[in-house]
């Protein structure tokens, strides 16, 4: 019975998507694209390395995660002024302003309608009288 049941499964694929080294000179353009890519990697690394250490001069506390995008803009900020681009500093900094700067807050208002032309005179004046001293206080 186990036999029946290998029959019907799928064979596994073999790597159809690798390419079997077949010479030395392939061999050898395989590993200097290996050389290459951990060079490329190691210098992502120390680059990264770098902006982290010029994120934490400026006071931002990187640690193992990601800096805050606010934390970015100000970096980018500091740089620009750094290499003396003010405009591109001065495009942070209204960008950065946004966040930092309190947004007006939106007031509630409750507005309440009513029909008044079934009230009375009586009852007219004494709806004025109080809006006049609900303005007043």
């Amino acid at each position: 019975m186990k036999a029946d049941k290998f029959k019907t499964m799928k064979p596994r694929s073999e790597g159809g998507n690798l390419v079997p080294i077949t010479n030395r000179e392939m061999a050898q353009e395989y590993q200097k694209r290996s050389v290459e890519s951990r060079r490329r990697n190691k210098e992502r690394l120390q680059t990264l390395k770098s902006f982290t250490d010029d994120l934490e001069k400026i006071g931002v506390d990187v640690g193992d995660k990601a800096p805050k995008g606010i934390d970015v803009l100000r970096f980018c900020m500091v740089q620009a002024i750094h290499d003396e681009d003010f405009d591109l500093a001065a495009q942070y900094a209204e960008k950065i302003a946004a966040y930092e700067t309190p947004k007006l807050s939106a007031q509630q208002i409750d507005l309440t309608t009513q029909d008044l032309s079934e009230l009375t005179e009586e009852e007219l004046e004494a709806e004025l009288k109080k809006l006049e001293e609900d303005n007043d206080g």
